[in-house]
């Protein structure tokens, strides 16, 4: 009977250490996956912080963006506004410059022949008497428009 509760008492003792290693165990185990829990809430925590940031970041952007898209559009306006403005200045004095060629040219055929002394731009009369009479008036008027 002393052999028999000796292994008893044995196997008690061996299911008594067994039993504490396994808790022992667990613990450990439960304590790493604590552990690896807690790391990993605070790795979601600074994911979670940095989208936040780079999604307001985003929104800024986008503001930015749209603000430059319509900055862009403004400034392309403005540049064709002057552009055409530019163009339709240069046709008429374009056009200014053919006036004043035609009137030079009808000056020189007006006076042709005829000495500096003898050419004057006063008008002495307001009567027409020949065909040069009738040029001179017209390029007068062609100049008067000009201005």
């Amino acid at each position: 009977a002393e052999t028999q509760l000796d292994e008893l008492r044995k196997k008690e003792v061996k299911a008594q250490s067994d039993y504490e290693m396994l808790k022992q165990s667990l613990e450990d185990e439960m304590k790493f996956a604590t552990k690896d829990m807690d790391e990993a809430k605070k790795g979601i925590a600074a994911a979670s912080e940095k989208l936040s940031v780079a999604e307001g970041e985003l929104t800024v952007t986008k503001k930015e963006l749209a603000a430059d898209v319509e900055a862009k559009g403004e400034l392309h306006h403005d540049c064709m506004s002057r552009a055409q403005s530019f163009e339709s200045e240069t046709k008429s004095r374009g056009e200014e410059l053919e006036v004043l060629a035609k009137a030079k040219q009808i000056i020189t055929e007006s006076v042709e022949g005829a000495s500096l002394s003898q050419v004057s731009f006063v008008q002495v009369s307001s009567r027409l008497s020949s065909s040069m009479d009738l040029k001179s008036l017209e390029v007068v008027r062609l100049v008067r428009d000009l201005g």
